[in-house]
């Protein structure tokens, strides 16, 4: 035993020697290396793999972390060239029957018919590139089950298979988490028609690139750069139906007309604030859509894009931030009545859990 207990001891002490060893090389590299800081992008784990001694053959015999060594997967990110994709581990699958209860709660206390649809994730759209560390090819498979633990009263609506056979499409940024305004407008497109309405027609639409340089989340926490930029884009609508006001919970003094805010489009990390503005708890919109229906949705960042399209079928569509909710906020909610009800959010934000919890124990 104490044989046993000097060989584990010694094989410690020289695993901490040569880790030493290597850190030290590496220091000394760094500081003799011609590269200048700056082009590794503020990715300072590329920087310490690049400098690493012997890490060509390092990374082949798979001795130091594939997370700073790999060349295309940085901080669980994926690139292939063309795109930025974050690598998934296996889902918890009570995390996200949490969500589902919590969605049960909120449709049993709310009057309208109740719609529920998750976004798959662009790692598991693409799944055929992704490395074989990744899960988000169970991601489909995952959102079947959340689907049977929906009480009978609400309609699941998949756009799994409607994303992947639009896949040669832009539907998804090249350097963020989030779908792109097209992306947004061919899941619009299935939602809409299984609540009972005809999608307003591509050819419909006049599509403005508001920003062409656009560097997403992805891009920011991998430093991958060898992919190209993104474009914001607005879906133009040609047709006669319009918003009439925008009532935001932040600013309920003053209205709008838009629900687009251009000066977010040149300020860094906030790019995406174009749609909708600064995250707010509540969000009222008018229409001129001759009609009585009202729909109520409750939704994360994904659903922003879609309120373009979603504004031509209703008379009202109120739209509500869980994470932000107030009760204040639910009480104006539970005095309304709504004819549709649509519960929309990330693959992701499904599978934490706890996303609608606040509206749910609310109402429970």
């Amino acid at each position: 035993m104490k044989y046993k207990n000097n060989i584990l001891g010694f094989t410690a002490v020289a695993i901490m020697a040569v880790s030493a060893v290597l850190a030290v090389l590496t220091c000394i590299n760094i500081a003799d290396s011609n590269k200048h800081i700056s082009m590794y992008n503020n990715n300072p784990q590329k920087m310490i793999a690049d400098n690493v001694p012997f890490s060509k053959y390092l990374k082949k015999a798979g001795i130091i972390s594939n997370e700073v060594l790999s060349d295309d997967i940085i901080n669980n990110i994926y690139s292939n060239g063309k795109m930025l994709l974050p690598v998934n581990f296996e889902t918890d699958m009570q995390s996200l029957k949490k969500t589902v209860d919590d969605i049960n709660i909120i449709s049993e206390k709310l009057n309208g018919t109740s719609y529920f649809t998750i976004v798959p994730s662009a790692s598991a759209v693409y799944s055929n590139i992704m490395p074989q560390i990744d899960s988000s090819g169970k991601e489909a498979d995952n959102m079947v089950y959340a689907s049977s633990l929906l009480d009978k009263q609400i309609k699941f609506i998949n756009i799994y298979n409607t994303l992947c056979s639009s896949d040669d499409n832009y539907i998804f940024y090249r350097t963020d988490s989030l779908w792109t305004s097209e992306g947004a407008y061919y899941a619009y497109k299935r939602i809409i028609r299984k609540i009972g309405f005809t999608p307003t027609d591509y050819s419909e639409y006049n599509i403005i690139h508001m920003k062409s340089d656009y560097y997403g989340n992805l891009y920011d926490l991998s430093g991958l750069n060898n992919v190209s930029y993104d474009y914001i884009d607005r879906f133009k609508s040609t047709k006669k139906t319009k918003i009439l006001n925008v009532i935001r919970s932040d600013d309920t003094q003053n209205t709008s007309d838009s629900i687009y805010y251009d000066e977010f489009l040149n300020i860094k990390g906030k790019e995406l604030f174009y749609y909708l503005g600064n995250p707010c708890s509540v969000i009222d919109i008018e229409t001129n859509v001759n009609n009585n229906k009202t729909l109520l949705i409750f939704k994360d960042s994904f659903a922003n894009e879609m309120i373009e399209f979603l504004s031509h079928h209703y008379k009202h569509i109120t739209i509500v931030d869980p994470s932000l909710i107030s009760d204040d906020d639910m009480e104006l909610i539970l005095n309304n009545e709504y004819t549709d009800i649509l519960f929309i959010c990330g693959y992701k934000t499904a599978e934490s859990g706890g996303y609608f919890a606040k509206i749910s124990k609310y109402l429970s």
